[in-house]
């Protein structure tokens, strides 16, 4: 086996001008990496697994603002935040389809941002009230456990309100929302280098998912065939008064979901890499 020097110098700029790049030196690379040990000025260089593209969300504005995922069963959850709409968004790993598992039905509802464990004691509390019996509620706690070393921060949210959908059968207001967020992070620094982070939250969602609303024009019939020679009062709505804010349905569009989340991250970081496990 013969061992051939290729580059001696890895200045990565793709601003550099390649005229006056010396010869074996690198300013470009992709999927590579180089491991070394420390204290060392020679290394190996390696070609490793890249990024590929698997899906697109024509969604107005959006952004993703979390990514979380099931390896038992294939599946990845995208956070995602639009312009009118939030999502949380299932991807089939084997099938390569997604699936929409939770849409807020006004936007701005998952407003996730994660502070950081500041193992000092302190805290973060605020509450929203507004229109159609709005109310959110938000809490932060940090406390430290072990001195510049250790530290644990306790939160949690609650996003309540009536909708502003008007249900004449049901007589109150329906699409509201019922969500409730709680967890901690624990965060332990033994030393400079290394740092380890436990992450567990749960969201409890019984939320209505919008309202049943018809869009016939009144005048219209809006039927289900119920028998044959079906009478038009038997099985239909001629009438529909629905708007929009106003319903006539005799049901609401309930929910009921949970979701758990665990993450652990450990970080090392050396004089020249910082290794990331999460």
């Amino acid at each position: 086996m013969k061992i051939q020097n290729n580059f001696t110098k890895g200045t990565i700029n793709k601003d550099s001008d390649e005229r006056l790049v010396a010869a074996n030196e690198l300013i470009d690379a992709e999927n590579f990496f180089v491991t070394t040990t420390e204290g060392s000025n020679a290394g190996v260089g390696k070609n490793v697994p890249g990024n590929v593209k698997k899906t697109n969300y024509n969604i107005l504005g959006g952004k993703t603002i979390g990514v979380g995922d099931d390896e038992s069963k294939n599946r990845i959850f995208n956070f995602i935040k639009g312009t009118q709409f939030d999502y949380i968004i299932e991807y089939n790993v084997v099938t390569n389809t997604s699936e929409t598992v939770l849409q807020a039905t006004t936007g701005g509802v998952l407003n996730i941002i994660r502070t950081p464990v500041t193992m000092e004691y302190g805290a973060d509390i605020s509450m929203t009230i507004g229109d159609f019996g709005r109310q959110d509620f938000k809490a932060v706690i940090n406390v430290p456990i072990i001195e510049d070393k250790m530290g644990l921060k306790i939160f949690g949210a609650s996003i309540q309100s009536d909708g502003h959908v008007y249900n004449s059968t049901l007589k109150r207001d329906v699409g509201g929302d019922d969500k409730v967020n709680l967890g901690f992070a624990a965060q332990w620094e033994p030393n400079e280098n290394l740092s380890i982070k436990l992450h567990h939250e749960i969201m409890n969602d019984q939320s209505e998912q919008g309202a049943y609303v018809n869009g016939n024009t009144v005048g219209m019939l809006a039927c289900t065939i119920t028998q044959i020679g079906f009478d038009p009062y038997n099985g239909c709505e001629k009438d529909a008064n629905d708007g929009p804010d106003l319903t006539e349905s005799d049901g609401s569009n309930f929910s009921d979901n949970e979701y758990k989340t665990t993450i652990l991250t450990v970080n090392y970081d050396t004089e020249n890499f910082l290794y990331t496990f999460i």
